[in-house]
Formats: structure tokens, sequence, C-alpha cells
């Protein structure tokens, strides 16, 4: 019996070390290019992923109720940011690209573009993730 319990238990910290990892992962993969510029509908719930993640992990002595409270958090972080991405709520703030300079033969107008699309990419990748690992958090709370 105390073998099975044993088990638990280290199925339990196994499943917050998924939390943790996945967390982070998600959460710097949204936060990175939220920053320049700075992106607040994206930037925000990014740093509060990895917030929750670090104290849900680090908080050793924390209840049950806590740490389901953080991984519910991260969950619904994780959520804004993929549907704010997916849906478009608010648009990150990029200047207008100028087509003179790109068909003239000078691709630096084309920087705003590839901004755009790695808060695009980057951002609903880093959500997904964040979202699947704090379901994880929510499995290893419980324990």
């Amino acid at each position: 019996m105390a073998n099975d319990e044993r088990i638990d238990a280290s199925n339990f910290q196994l499943t917050a070390v998924i939390f943790l990892v996945m967390a982070l992962v998600g959460g710097i993969m949204a936060l990175l290019p939220a920053i320049s510029p700075l992106f607040h509908a994206q930037f925000w719930p990014a740093l509060l992923v990895v917030v929750c993640a670090l104290v849900f992990f680090l908080w050793g002595g924390a209840g049950k109720m806590v740490k389901t409270a953080l991984a519910v958090v991260s969950l619904l972080a994780g959520l804004w940011i993929l549907i704010n991405i997916v849906v478009g709520i608010s648009d990150p703030p990029f200047p207008p690209i100028d087509l003179t300079k790109v068909l003239g033969g000078d691709l630096s107008g084309l920087i705003p573009l590839g901004n755009m699309l790695a808060i695009y990419a980057l951002g609903a990748i880093g959500g997904l993730v964040a979202f699947l690992g704090s379901i994880f958090g929510i499995f290893s709370a419980r324990g």
C-alpha cells in the first residue's frame, strides 16, 4: 500500500514538472515577440503564465487550492492568448508596410510583416502549449 502512495506522489510530481516546462516554454514563446513593439494583449497574459508556473513549482508548502488556482489562472491566460490570436480581438500595433520600398527592391519594408507573423505564429503556438500544460497543472494540484 505504501508503494502505491509513493507511485502516486511521484506521478503528481511528474505532472507538476510537465506543467512547469510546458507553461514556461509556451509563456516565453508568446512573451518574446510581444516585447518590441509592446503588444499588451499578449505580453501581460504570457508574463502571468510564466509567473504562475514558477510560483506553482517553487512554492512547496502551497495547498491544493492555491496550486489549483495558479494552474487555472495559467490556463485562462493561455486560452486568452490563443483566442486573441485566432479571433483577432486586439491587433498588434504595427506601422503600415511601405509597398513602394518593397517593390523598389528594398526589403527592409517587410520587417513589420515579419514581426507581425512572428507575433501571430509564436503567440498561437505558445498559447496552445501553455493551455495544454496548464491542464497538467490542474491534474497535478489535486495530489
